[in-house]
């Protein structure tokens, strides 16, 4: 699953790169998962899942195409956070099973790196919705930048577990930034 997950990024980032003709901006995302134990392993309330490596140390100028078009920290302008998008999945397949507001209550995101403060990166909206999955709500005029080009950055969540909780399952979160890139050099 996450090579098909890294050859959609790919793709992603090539069309992004495609539609703009320079570049100017373009898109990078990040998508990782976590599993959310059954109720009865005695895990309540708030619960901070453990992401794979991919939302810790993130470095954007090792990724594709900052590395493909020889793009550094210094050429980026300001990283924005387009959108968050969390998903469930349930191993039973059953569609009934895969709705959010049975397994979390409410989520925050935050981001931090070495040298800046904590911040908010994302919020689950509340009602929590009861579908597959749903768009955070993220904040519009934050800039990631100074994250993006410390030493380390860290995404990390918190959920609040609604119960009961009778089967374990996997959430999926898609982080997409918006990166503004200096084309002229000043």
């Amino acid at each position: 699953m996450r090579a098909v997950l890294r050859r959609h990024l790919l793709a992603s980032a090539a069309l992004t790169l495609a539609a703009c003709g320079g570049l100017d901006e373009f898109e990078e995302v990040i998508v990782e998962e976590a599993s959310i134990p059954r109720s009865d392993t005695g895990i309540t309330g708030p619960y901070a899942p453990s992401f794979g490596a991919g939302f810790s140390n993130i470095d954007l100028s090792r990724s594709g195409t900052f590395a493909d078009e020889g793009i550094s920290p210094d050429d980026v302008d300001a990283i924005y956070v387009k959108s968050v998008t969390l998903e469930v999945e349930h191993q039973s397949g059953d569609a009934r099973l895969e709705e959010l507001n049975l397994y979390v209550e409410s989520m925050t995101m935050k981001v931090t790196a070495t040298g800046q403060p904590e911040a908010m990166l994302a919020e689950l909206p509340l009602p929590v919705p009861m579908t597959s999955s749903t768009e955070l709500e993220v904040p519009t005029d934050f800039n990631l930048k100074p994250y993006a080009t410390a030493e380390a950055m860290t995404v990390s969540a918190t959920v609040n577990l609604a119960e009961p909780r009778g089967v374990a399952i996997t959430i999926r979160t898609t982080i997409r930034l918006l990166i503004d890139v200096n084309i002229l050099g000043q």
